[in-house]
């Protein structure tokens, strides 16, 4: 995380950082909030009065002020704006980006970036994921910063005849991207290419979804069919897991968890 993807609110004497993930916004921990805001302002306390109970936000040494004890991720910047505020906020145009200080808004602006939502429907999650990969690709050509997909923590899965996980094109779009064409595990070029002229990889969980993996650009890698293969069905399967998390630096070895139902 650097300067150039923080943003900051700083009402009267408090001063928070965070960043946004997805269509939500995360404050970071060591944050502070106005205890009590301007009277005028219009206010609903209601999610600031849980998070001091849940231990979120506790007393700072500025006894105007509330400090955030752990990284909080509101489902929205204003939501958060509003709690760091004390009264009614709008978000975008409040979080400034610290490197320039531009709006929140004229940041996402700048994206030509549009997410797809998740899908378990094999057919439909291959045209969401061509459409963010096009938007990729002309986001690299106008010279803009590709942003990072949050991706789901939790995918779930629905029922039907069979259970199917709900994956995220947006994950499958941006590590297909960052890979080059090129296999992230053997480091060899895509066997082939599509219709389209995007080489072929596949896209594969480094802790399995079925195995309570996130469904996140740090649990994924775009890999060849052979490697792909290797990674499920081989013998030494799970050293190539190991030295594959160890090359990559953005990769992290996330435990067996449980899974849950969308």
């Amino acid at each position: 995380m650097t300067d150039e993807d923080l943003f900051e609110m700083c009402p009267q004497t408090a001063q928070a950082t965070g960043y946004p993930v997805g269509s939500s916004f995360l404050v970071m921990r060591g944050s502070t909030a106005m205890r009590d805001g301007s009277p005028k302002e219009k206010r609903n306390r209601q999610e600031r009065d849980r998070l001091i109970m849940s231990g979120v936000l506790v007393q700072d040494h500025d006894p105007d002020l509330l400090r955030f004890t752990k990284d909080h991720l509101f489902g929205s910047s204003s939501t958060a704006g509003g709690v760091i505020k004390d009264g009614n906020c709008s978000g975008p145009q409040s979080w400034k980006r610290q490197s320039d200080g531009k709006p929140l808004k004229a940041v996402l602006d700048e994206s030509v970036i549009v997410f797809e939502k998740p899908t378990s429907d094999a057919d439909e999650l291959r045209n969401r994921v061509v459409r963010v990969s096009k938007a990729l690709h002309d986001a690299e050509t106008k010279g803009l910063k590709l942003p990072e997909p949050a991706g789901k923590v939790n995918p779930g899965r629905e029922s039907g005849t069979t259970f199917r996980f709900v994956r995220d094109p947006n994950v499958i779009a941006w590590v297909l991207h960052t890979s080059q064409g090129s296999c992230e595990v053997c480091g060899e070029e895509a066997p082939f290419r599509k219709d389209d002229g995007a080489p072929y990889l596949e896209v594969h969980h480094v802790r399995p979804l079925g195995e309570g993996g996130p469904d996140t650009t740090d649990n994924t890698v775009a890999c060849c069919p052979n490697c792909h293969r290797k990674l499920h069905y081989a013998s030494d399967r799970m050293a190539l897991r190991s030295a594959v998390i160890r090359r990559i630096s953005r990769l992290a070895d996330h435990p067996v968890g449980k899974v849950t139902e969308a």
